[in-house]
């Protein structure tokens, strides 16, 4: 079975900066058709509230997970917590030795809000 869930989680952006923003801005991070997905509704349980420092997705469906969270984040103009950072720093270059395997969100490298690569 399958739901709808959220890339980033609701509680996660309010308990990371979320809780700052206008109502107007809530409700649009709410409804963002690219921070909605089809997802099993096991690990949606899995997930729960987790950011990327405390859950991924099955192998086969993790680079396409980060790279959706990378690029929700920027386009959020999201400062992101110090264990949120190492996680996906860790993951992309994980990725990166992977020779290629990665997914079409591949381009997708995490930086954090200066610009530079952790």
């Amino acid at each position: 079975q399958v739901d709808i869930d959220h890339v980033i989680p609701l509680m996660y952006a309010h308990t990371h900066g979320g809780d700052r923003w206008p109502a107007q801005r809530k409700l649009q991070f709410a409804n963002d058709p690219l921070n909605l997905m089809l997802v099993e509704k096991r690990e949606i349980k899995k997930k729960n509230e987790r950011g990327p420092d405390r859950y991924l997705p099955r192998k086969e469906f993790q680079c396409e997970y980060a790279g959706m969270w990378d690029a929700i984040q920027r386009i959020m103009i999201w400062t992101l917590n110090l264990e949120t950072k190492v996680e996906l720093g860790k993951f992309w270059k994980t990725v990166r030795t992977r020779a290629g395997q990665c997914c079409s969100w591949h381009f997708f490298r995490f930086r954090d809000a200066t610009g530079s690569e952790p």
